[in-house]
């Protein structure tokens, strides 16, 4: 994905465009001309945006994997029917349902994931070689995970 950028411009609005496009910009640094993919009076609504455009170029390219929705706690804090919720950050990773939490292997520090999955001996008794080993042989699924917030800032 082209790497893109939030900024403002003269008018007071926030745009999304590709960095590598050229533009004019005025003294203060917003963007006086030139063209944007997205405009918004929102920085929010540019973020959500962007957020989506990574999503629909991953789901484009990797049509194999599952989309994998992680839903922030603080969207679904009381008992109504639904939340309004934004995307968040996209990526690609991978995930293994425990018995209590969801973990994320690049994000979840290995050692806590052992001492939530194992026993008391095991803590105890295995070495960080075969703890290291029993994590990895985890059932880990693969997929774009969607962090599903209540805010996107």
């Amino acid at each position: 994905m082209e790497q893109l950028i939030i900024g403002e411009t003269d008018r007071g609005t926030y745009y999304v465009r590709p960095m590598s496009w050229a533009g004019i910009w005025d003294k203060d640094g917003k963007l006086s001309g030139c063209n944007t993919l997205y405009e918004s009076e929102s920085e929010d609504d540019c973020k959500s945006y962007v957020n989506r455009r990574k999503l629909l170029e991953m789901i484009a390219d990797n049509p194999e994997l599952p989309v994998i929705p992680m839903v922030s706690y603080d969207c679904v804090a009381d008992d109504c029917g639904y939340w309004l919720s934004r995307f968040g950050n996209v990526e690609i990773g991978e995930i293994y349902e425990g018995e209590e939490k969801v973990y994320i292997r690049d994000k979840d520090d290995w050692n806590e994931i052992f001492e939530d999955i194992s026993t008391a001996w095991e803590v105890a008794n295995l070495s960080d070689e075969e703890a290291e080993k029993k994590v990895d042989s985890l059932d880990w699924k693969k997929g774009i995970i969607v962090y599903i917030e209540s805010d996107v800032g």
